[in-house]
């Protein structure tokens, strides 16, 4: 997103890199779909990250309880939804 990443954080995210790898790999029942869906929610999960922060700090500038408040419902309603679904 044009800001420079430190050298510590890009280090540090290697183990969780490592750590799903090894799942994904060390799985009997790997399957390409499984992998996508996989990295698919890595990349969801940090962009909620990226824009809980930029709300936090951005423009913005919600109080975290507030976050919360705007983001408990909807992941309330993803959970309702997938249990019914599965």
């Amino acid at each position: 997103l044009g800001k420079p990443i430190s050298r510590q954080r890009i280090v540090s995210v290697i183990p969780i890199i490592l750590g799903v790898a090894m799942a994904c790999f060390g799985d009997m029942s790997y399957t390409a779909l499984g992998f996508l869906i996989t990295v698919a929610c890595i990349v969801l999960a940090a962009l909620k990250v990226v824009a809980s922060g930029e709300m936090l700090t951005g423009d913005i500038k919600l109080h975290p309880v507030d976050l919360l408040a705007h983001m408990a419902p909807l992941a309330m309603f993803q959970c309702l939804v997938l249990s019914f679904l599965t």
